[in-house]
């Protein structure tokens, strides 16, 4: 189907510390936090204003509104990465029982607000930040982290229905089990070498990084857009 013109789509990773947990320590980092009660409130009205509608890629974590129901959730399969520091998992005896006590872990209130307002989607950013490129996880272990994300929201009428992939780690394999469980769409990344996410080390290195840098400027890896195609059926 061709268009006459194009189509802005806006995905926010809401993530709080479990966005950062593996390269930032908590102190250094709450001020930044603590803005966020700020900031969604802020982009749901200017949203409304604009008649933009948002898709907030949430951290299942995020949807627990204390630890009792976090521990609840959480799959039994647990990535088994040869990195234990990707895993958020350690961190579940040092965080707090819930938002009031722990608002740098839990986001019940600000999950309440993008519901309430249902003028948004609350999207998939996996259950626990899960890296699908990462050495040592695996696939099962995936599917077991997107069905506790699909599970706690069902438990809080959201429907999971897109996914971005954090990181923008994107796994072909894990693509088709997200199609298995009712995931329409993702957040893509651009296509050309310097933005692959499969090797995380290479993605990571020096040449790689100064050329991401020169394409923000320069537009080095050309149009990213990509055909709107509408199927049927």
């Amino acid at each position: 189907m061709k268009l006459n013109q194009g189509h802005l789509v806006i995905s926010l990773d809401f993530e709080l510390f479990w966005g950062v947990f593996d390269v930032r320590t908590l102190e250094s980092y709450k001020s930044q936090l603590e803005k966020v009660s700020e900031i969604v409130p802020r982009l749901l009205q200017l949203s409304d204003t604009y008649n933009i509608k948002l898709t907030f890629a949430t951290v299942g974590f995020l949807l627990a509104k204390n630890k009792e129901e976090l521990l609840q959730y959480s799959p039994k399969k647990k990535p088994s990465y040869s990195d234990a520091n990707f895993s958020p998992y350690r961190l579940y005896d040092a965080i707090g029982n819930n938002e009031t006590k722990d608002p740098y872990h839990y986001a019940t209130s600000l999950v309440e607000q993008i519901k309430q307002n249902d003028n948004h989607e609350i999207g998939s950013h996996t259950f626990c930040h899960y890296y699908c490129n990462e050495a040592g996880q695996t696939e099962e272990q995936f599917e077991a982290d997107l069905l506790a994300t699909i599970n706690i929201g069902k438990q809080q009428d959201i429907p999971i229905k897109s996914i971005v992939f954090p990181r923008n780690q994107i796994n072909e394999s894990y693509i088709k089990v997200c199609a298995k469980h009712g995931i329409l769409s993702y957040r893509g990344i651009e296509n050309h070498w310097m933005y692959n996410t499969k090797d995380t080390k290479q993605l990571g290195n020096t040449k790689h990084r100064i050329f991401r840098l020169l394409d923000a400027y320069l537009n080095i890896s050309g149009h990213n857009t990509h055909e709107l195609q509408m199927h049927h059926g």
